[in-house]
């Protein structure tokens, strides 16, 4: 009886432990590559998750080279101009802005951060952002000119 209850347990920690989730992407397996020219949507929306919530969008053009990207919108301030340094660690982006704004609109729309990014074969990028301190989600949906 005790090693059945033995060989029981032992096989439900297997079981649980061959469960788990596949460890995060690293750099070394599939690594992104953003060099080049997207264009795509720019999606913000507010009071994410609530009776409040609305979206707005707005047509975009981004640049990445050399660990620098830029951002430049088809309508003011959706998403704001911007670029600086960006790094790509596993299946995150971090932007970093260094551009220099005008202090005429909201700089929580800067985009800035850590994004989760997913990319396709095709020349297809998704940015993500939960904005927790502004109660905000960024979104942008991106597709390489360049090929």
């Amino acid at each position: 009886m005790r090693s059945w209850l033995v060989l029981l347990l032992l096989s439900l920690a297997l079981w649980i432990g061959g469960c788990a989730a596949p460890p995060p992407r690293t750099d070394s397996e599939n690594p992104i590559e953003l060099s080049g020219t997207y264009r795509g949507t720019y999606w913000i929306t507010d009071h994410e998750g609530t009776s409040e919530q609305y979206r707005q969008s707005g047509t975009c053009t981004m640049r990445f080279e050399d660990g620098h990207y830029q951002i430049e919108g088809d309508r003011i301030d959706l998403p704001p101009e911007g670029g600086g340094e960006y790094r790509i660690e596993g299946d995150q982006l971090q932007l970093t802005d260094t551009a220099q704004h005008t202090a005429d609109f909201d700089w929580s729309l800067i985009l800035s951060g850590r994004f989760q990014i997913d990319a396709g074969d095709d020349g297809y990028i998704r940015l993500e952002q939960h904005d927790l301190a502004h109660n905000r989600l960024h979104e942008l949906e991106l597709r390489r000119l360049d090929r």
